[in-house]
């Protein structure tokens, strides 16, 4: 059974790569998102899912 998080998990993967992103959970929780050799990590779906809300990359044609 998924719980909350991994929904929230699964739902953020699918945000980020619809904008090119990659988008893991690391071993101690924290999410990373990733692009072209940059990367940006937080602590928690929520934090990640925010920046991502704020943060509108399109993913080059």
């Amino acid at each position: 059974m998924s719980t909350a998080h991994d929904k929230a998990l699964h739902t953020l993967e699918a945000e980020a790569a619809l904008r090119g992103l990659v988008c893991v959970q690391t071993g101690a929780g924290n999410i990373v998102l990733s692009r072209y050799g940059g990367a940006w990590i937080f602590d928690n779906v929520g934090k990640a899912a925010a920046w991502l809300d704020t943060h509108k990359v399109e993913v080059p044609a």
